[in-house]
Formats: C-alpha cells, sequence, structure tokens
C-alpha cells in the first residue's frame, strides 16, 4: 500500500506529468501536451480549493504515522491520480482495453491505499474520483 500511496502522490504524479508533456511536445503532439498540461493543473487547482471550502479534518491514521497536513476532503492522490491516468489512458490510447484496465487499477489501488493507511475517509476518496471523473469529461469535451 506504501507503494501505491506514493505513486498517487503530488510530487510523483507531477514529475511524470512533466515528463508526458516532454514526450508529446517532443512527438509534435502540442495539443496533447497542452491538453494534458491543463488537465493536471485544473486539477490541482480542484483539489486545493474544494479542501479549503469544505475544510474537513482528517481521520487518525493507522499503524502511528503522522497524518499529512492538509485536510481530508477531497483526496488529492484520488484526484490527481484519476485525472492523470484516464486522461493520459484517453490521449495515448482511447480504444485500448489494456490501457483503461491498468488506469483504472491504479486509480483504485492509490484509493484504496489512502483508506487503508487511514489518512482518508472512504468517502474523501469517492469525492475524489468523483471531481476527477467531473474534471476529465470536461477536459475530454
Amino acid at each position: 500500500m506504501w507503494f501505491f500511496t506514493g505513486v498517487g502522490s503530488s510530487l510523483v504524479l507531477f514529475l511524470l506529468a512533466g515528463a508526458a508533456v516532454g514526450v508529446f511536445q517532443r512527438r509534435g503532439e502540442k495539443r496533447k501536451a497542452w491538453t494534458f498540461a491543463i488537465a493536471m493543473t485544473g486539477a490541482l487547482l480542484l483539489e486545493v480549493s474544494l479542501k479549503l471550502a469544505i475544510q474537513r479534518e482528517r481521520p487518525v491514521p493507522f499503524f502511528g504515522i503522522a497524518p499529512p497536513e492538509s485536510y481530508s476532503f477531497p483526496s488529492g492522490h484520488a484526484l490527481l491520480s484519476f485525472t492523470f491516468f484516464a486522461m493520459l489512458a484517453a490521449l495515448i490510447a482511447p480504444r485500448s482495453a489494456l490501457a483503461w484496465i491498468a488506469a483504472v487499477f491504479l486509480i483504485a489501488m492509490i484509493g484504496l491505499s489512502r483508506i487503508y493507511l487511514g489518512v482518508h475517509y472512504p468517502t474523501d476518496v469517492i469525492g475524489g474520483y468523483l471531481t476527477g471523473l467531473a474534471w476529465v469529461s470536461v477536459m475530454r469535451r
């Protein structure tokens, strides 16, 4: 679960997003590069805005770990990973079942890892997923 939480961290996702944007740029796919960059930036803005607007306190974490400093709702890991993996699948291989299965698996495991570690309530993760779904739907239009 620590592995999936690490993969879903904003640091890792934004490093990977920068690499993806760079690859799109080098391949001459500027529209995909801009779309992906805007999707990830918008997801981060949504996360921060919603956390500040709702200000839900975090649960007491399991395993004696220190709780994150930010508010709990929505889960940033869930929102950012949903946006990252869904947009990447949609831009790279929109008709590939394997790409979508991999995206769904990673998104699910990252969300579950946050609940397992006790740093989010299940509703925080669901809220992150629903916000990510809405945002990706807007970006795909």
